[in-house]
């Protein structure tokens, strides 16, 4: 299902607080899918995280390889240069819905969506 960040803002912010997002925000379009048994979701959630990585030194490597730029999403897009821990997060919640990230960027794009309106809220007088 594609879902336009609008009709997503629409539900988080007063209507009067989303007229000043920018058309290549509010169209933008999320390839979201609902999960309904969040019971079950959750419950493979705590199986799988119990095989997550665990920091500390022996993953140096790894944090030198993300920062070196091979841990980054790279396109001709607006997504370009991106980490690839946004793609790595496969769900969102939000209206009390938990929804699988198909697209791998609904995160990225609520998340810009809310420095957006947080920025133009409470630093009106710095401009783009």
């Amino acid at each position: 299902m594609k879902l336009k960040l609008d009709d997503i803002l629409i539900k988080i912010f007063l209507i009067d607080s989303i007229s000043f997002f920018p058309n290549e925000i509010s169209n933008k379009e999320l390839e979201i899918l609902q999960i309904h048994d969040v019971n079950n979701f959750i419950k493979d959630c705590y199986y799988s995280s119990k095989n997550h990585k665990i920091c500390g030194n022996h993953r140096k490597h790894d944090w030198e390889r993300g920062w070196s730029g091979d841990g980054v999403y790279y396109s001709d897009d607006e997504r370009n240069n991106i980490p690839f821990y946004f793609k790595k997060n496969t769900h969102v919640r939000f209206d009390h819905k938990v929804y699988k990230d198909v697209g791998g960027f609904a995160e990225l794009d609520l998340l810009q969506s809310l420095q957006f309106f947080l920025f133009k809220t409470f630093l009106p007088s710095i401009q783009k």
